[in-house]
């Protein structure tokens, strides 16, 4: 009797099993998931130190002073006037529960576009109205913080 080349079915079962396997163990070291997270977070302490200098610059351009909108009080960058968009939870960029609104239009302006090209946003959370990023001045020192910070970033600020 002539025998028949091929695979069997068993034989096949098992590649397939064994291609399952190891798809599976990728697809957890790579977690996609946290990838974009961390990209996301990247960009964020992009924007809030570009936000960081950017006041610094206008502080050293006019001669001491702070652009107008920024107090002691942390606020959310923006222009926004409903309490939804502004009062928000802060607290992964250390400046905690914000409940005293948006830095409003003023404070964009003088920054945009001489100091910044544009005003920038979270990549997830930002609006036309407001930035998801939040920024306060106490005692001459900056601080300016990421609200939508992602997993497994803890907190995303920066104080100068």
């Amino acid at each position: 009797m002539k025998k028949k080349k091929g695979f069997t079915l068993i034989e096949l079962l098992v590649v397939i099993g064994i291609i399952s396997i190891l798809t599976g163990i990728v697809i957890v070291a790579v977690n996609p998931t946290r990838q974009l997270a961390q990209a996301r977070n990247a960009a964020r302490r992009n924007d809030i130190l570009a936000i960081l200098n950017a006041i610094f610059q206008y502080y050293i351009d006019n001669n001491g002073s702070w652009p107008s909108g920024l107090t002691s009080d942390a606020k959310v960058i923006g222009n926004a006037t409903s309490a939804a968009e502004c009062n928000i939870d802060c607290s992964k960029g250390d400046l905690g529960t914000i409940n005293k609104g948006c830095t409003g239009q003023d404070f964009i302006s003088a920054l945009v576009p001489t100091y910044l090209s544009t005003r920038p946003s979270d990549p997830v959370n930002g609006t036309a109205n407001t930035s998801y990023y939040a920024v306060k001045v106490e005692g001459g020192r900056v601080t300016v913080g990421a609200c939508g910070a992602e997993a497994p970033a803890t907190n995303i600020s920066i104080t100068r």
